[in-house]
């Protein structure tokens, strides 16, 4: 999940630059044409499309950064619970070596009980 969410935030990246490239090419084709010849309406469309394009490159900005505030806090979250995990194992390896002793004890009982169950066998038909 985060190696997607950081491959979207270069991906936006790149989005980010090619608008802006697109805004400054814009900007500077308005400069340069502003001679006597301009007429009005493109003049005035490349202004709102300048526009429209500095909006979209501030969501996508937005956007990048509650991306990375996610990433972050999902790499915080990670920490706490391997953390946690760690926490957990220690019992759980203890408990594995508690019950392969409790194991190996119960299979010396019940050969210890054959032991004696057939050493009584032998002493009753004596």
């Amino acid at each position: 999940m985060i190696q997607n969410s950081s491959h979207m935030v270069r991906e936006k990246d790149i989005e980010i630059d090619a608008l802006t490239q697109e805004c400054q090419t814009l900007l500077t084709t308005v400069q340069t044409s502003s001679n006597g010849d301009v007429h009005v309406d493109p003049y005035e469309e490349l202004l709102w499309e300048h526009d429209k394009l500095r909006q979209q490159v501030k969501m996508l900005e937005e956007w990048k950064e509650h991306m990375m505030a996610m990433v972050q806090n999902m790499q915080r979250g990670s920490t706490s619970l391997q953390k946690e995990l760690q926490q957990f194992q220690a019992p759980v390896s203890v408990d594995k070596v508690n019950n392969s002793k409790l194991e190996m004890n119960c299979t010396d009982l019940i050969k210890m009980m054959k032991g004696i169950k057939s050493n009584s066998k032998t002493w009753s038909s004596t």
